[in-house]
């Protein structure tokens, strides 16, 4: 669940219609209808009446309205608080940030708008190979945030590097997002609880022909050796069209982005692996470039921003 969810209830409670309420939020009727219906489906509780006069908030929808204010209200002060940040010195270099792609499409857009506002920041988006050589080369006075696969939620050894280079570096890892496959609402695959390993192997993929994405799906499902890869584009509609035109027909994809693109839940489920296959997000430096205590502060600040944003995508 993400925080504009709850932005958009509070503005339901005010209008008190959802016609009015979609206006006051600059969005459509129908899209404000369907995020309803997605938090209703995912907390498994009713939460407004609808009516010709309008809508009526249940017994259910009081509850979340009130738990609502108290997460704005959280939100409001973590803002707040960011404005400390702007007291620091000036006078210092700006902060220098690589990202990964991944990382950027999740996080560029939400979390770093927030912190890049109050302190400069250089941020460069490089490829996953690209920053696993430079923490390997001392970290070039740079701090890294940026996405690996593992096959189990402990272990932060996201690439092929040996590991005498990975104890050089040190990982300030933020959150864990699930491996799945996203297929058709209607298809076969879509009723069952997990996918296995065996049926991976027998359903028509889609992959993002990206060189990040295919290594890593490489290292964890040796997609290279996979026999039923069917299409390897870049094109996001070209993938979803592929998708939709055939029924059992799957993307490997991970949780946290199949949940927050509006695209891919009205026509698409994810169902989950069988194995514990996470694609994970972090910081990584070199230990031989300790971070400053501006640095160090980023990152409190990231993981707090982060607890708040679990509370959406729990």
């Amino acid at each position: 669940m993400h925080i504009n969810n709850f932005k958009y209830m509070l503005a339901l409670e005010e209008a008190g219609s959802i016609n009015k309420a979609a206006k006051s939020l600059y969005i459509s009727q129908q899209g404000l209808s369907r995020v309803i219906d997605s938090m209703e489906s995912e907390l498994s509780a009713k939460l407004i009446e609808r009516s010709h006069a309008g809508i009526q908030f249940t017994e259910t929808g009081h509850i979340f309205l009130q738990h609502a204010h108290s997460i704005i209200d959280e939100y409001i002060t973590m803002q707040q608080r960011m404005k400390s940040i702007e007291q620091a010195e000036t006078s210092e270099s700006p902060l220098d940030i690589v990202i990964s792609p991944y990382a950027s499409l999740v996080l560029f857009s939400t979390i770093f708008p927030r912190i890049s506002s109050r302190e400069p920041l250089v941020v460069s988006e490089w490829p996953n190979q690209q920053i696993d050589e430079a923490l390997c080369d001392g970290g070039h006075g740079k701090l890294y945030l940026f996405d690996w696969v593992s096959n189990r939620p402990s272990n932060y050894g996201w690439s092929s590097l040996s590991g005498e280079k990975q104890n050089r570096v040190c990982i300030e890892p933020l959150f864990n997002s699930k491996l799945g496959l996203m297929c058709k609402r209607n298809s076969s695959l879509a009723r069952k609880p997990i996918i296995t390993m065996e049926e991976l192997t027998q359903v028509p993929l889609v992959c993002y022909s990206g060189k990040d994405y295919l290594q890593s799906m490489d290292r964890v499902f040796g997609v290279k050796s996979l026999s039923n890869v069917a299409l390897k584009v870049s094109n996001t509609t070209t993938i979803l069209s592929f998708l939709r035109n055939n029924e059992d027909a799957g993307m490997i994809l991970d949780e946290l982005t199949y949940a927050g693109r509006s695209e891919y839940i009205s026509d698409f489920v994810f169902v989950p692996f069988d194995t514990q296959a996470l694609l994970s997000v972090g910081f990584g430096y070199c230990k031989d470039d300790p971070l400053t205590a501006r640095y160090k502060l980023y990152i409190s600040i990231f993981k707090e921003l982060l607890q708040l944003e679990n509370l959406f995508h729990a």
